[in-house]
């Protein structure tokens, strides 16, 4: 350090010029340090000490900013993964889930790279997406109502909210010789009806429906209409909005085309085979594969909660469900894999109407009014052994690009002209005639198809027939009352 110095006697006024001198008078207190000895006094100079002081607080502030900085920006990153965002999520799902249940289970995370995180905010998020997930799977499109308002709300658990009305196409289908099945099968009969259910429901989803009930053998599909469909505008199919005609030909189409899809899948499914050649299950099936029956009918239908308090199932209640159910059971009667009503027939596009037939005109069980049976003539033995996989395709297209029926070319203009000709002749009462151009139906059936194969709907009203001696009953109406369910 620079050393200046003065000794001062009487105070300032000692050695006036030479403390000026020194420069001491012009440093700052800190800048300069006083000795005193007795009367004299000496002045340091420590303004390079100083300096290198000041600087190295600065630093050490700036230090110190740094450290506090990043350990905010740290802790505030960890606090926002682990606990901020993680609930933010939760509440996002849950109020998703309140507005629009069956979006909520599409969105979720895969659980795959959530199941290696070990926080407990994680483990919270994941638990909501499954139990989320899970309430839509369970309850299903019927029950988006009741899942949404409870969430959406406070209060009391309350699942027996009111129903609503909605229109839609119902599509009921069953597995045929369940019974022998399950004799044979075991305790392996669930992971057989697993199985079937994962077929079914694969290209129902695919075709924008959506299943509803599974009753072991049997499930309950729905495709429902926007709400701009009335029932009115089914019934008066005709006279509805062009944007109408349009949505609801194509949901028809896709409701038709999911329940062919499945019949193929079914004769297809190495699976099934598995089952088939193991347990040697096809001496007790009707045919090569595993077969079902499908009815598909149109109308409106009450959605909502099903029981009580203790349980519930999210369904819908409805005549024209039941009418579904009937025709499913019918396809063992007319021994055809698919019957379904003219109300649905009047709904598919007139490309596909030319490819189906009328095989009867009945009452069911549990309503008075006659309805027009339709049945779709598919060779499922042909088609399955076609090397060409029609039924992988996810998109919509229309029937006759993706699904053949039986020898077109022939079928139709020999067989289906006498069949048609002699159900005419049925329903107008004359049933002499209508067995003649029958029995000549079968000639052309078993001509295109092979020598012992006979048509199902042809020996439904022969036998029907023969009942009666070939003579319509006493004040026959043109239809006969569905006797088997």
């Amino acid at each position: 350090t620079y050393l200046c110095y003065s000794l001062l006697l009487r105070g300032r006024d000692a050695f006036p010029e030479e403390l000026e001198n020194s420069g001491a008078m012009e440093l700052r207190p800190v800048e300069k340090v006083m000795v005193q000895f007795d009367t004299s006094y000496a002045y340091f100079d420590r303004r390079w000490e100083s300096q290198v002081e000041a600087v190295l607080d600065i630093c050490m502030s700036l230090f110190l900013a740094v450290v506090l900085g990043l350990g905010a920006f740290f802790f505030n990153r960890d606090v926002n993964s682990l606990a901020v965002k993680p609930i933010q999520r939760m509440l996002a799902k849950i109020v998703e889930v309140s507005e629009n249940p069956l979006q909520a289970i599409h969105k979720q995370l895969p659980l795959r790279k959530q199941s290696k995180c070990q926080y407990e905010t994680h483990k919270l998020d994941l638990a909501i997406s499954k139990i989320c997930g899970l309430l839509v799977i369970g309850f299903g499109d019927a029950g988006a109502e009741i899942i949404a308002e409870n969430m959406k709300y406070g209060g009391d658990l309350n699942p027996m909210i009111p129903g609503k009305k909605t229109v839609a196409i119902f599509g009921f289908c069953d597995i045929k010789k369940f019974t022998e099945t399950t004799e044979v099968l075991q305790e392996e009969i669930m992971e057989f009806v697993n199985t079937v259910a994962n077929i079914v429901h694969t290209r129902v989803i695919s075709q924008s429906g959506s299943a509803n009930k599974n009753m072991g053998d049997g499930f309950l599909i729905v495709w429902k209409f926007p709400d701009f469909v009335t029932a009115e505008q089914i019934t008066n199919f005709e006279d509805a909005p062009l944007h109408v005609v349009e949505c609801v030909q194509r949901t028809a189409d896709k409701a038709m085309a999911a329940f062919l899809k499945i019949m193929v899948d079914l004769r297809r499914s190495r699976e099934l085979k598995r089952f088939i050649v193991t347990h040697e299950l096809g001496q007790h099936l009707d045919g090569p594969g595993v077969g079902m029956g499908f009815g598909l009918h149109v109308g409106w239908a009450i959605e909502g909660p099903i029981g009580s308090q203790y349980k519930v199932d999210a369904s819908y209640l409805s005549p024209h469900v039941n009418i579904a159910s009937r025709l499913e059971a019918a396809t063992r009667h007319f021994k055809v894999p698919i019957l379904f009503s003219d109300a649905f027939q009047r709904l598919l596009p007139k490309n596909v109407q030319e490819k189906v037939r009328q095989v009867d005109c009945l009452t069911v069980k549990g309503s008075s009014v006659p309805l027009a049976v339709y049945t779709y003539d598919i060779d499922l033995q042909t088609f399955c052994h076609s090397g060409k996989d029609h039924a992988s395709s996810n998109q919509t297209m229309h029937l006759e690009q993706q699904l053949p029926t039986a020898d077109l070319p022939r079928l139709y203009r020999s067989f289906h002209h006498e069949f048609r000709t002699s159900l005419q002749l049925y329903i107008a009462g004359q049933w002499k005639t209508a067995k003649d151009h029958l029995e000549r139906a079968h000639k052309h059936y078993a001509s295109i198809m092979g020598e012992g194969k006979t048509d199902g709907p042809s020996d439904a009203l022969l036998e029907t027939m023969s009942m009666h001696n070939f003579e319509a009953p006493h004040g026959w109406r043109g239809h006969r009352k569905l006797i088997n369910k």
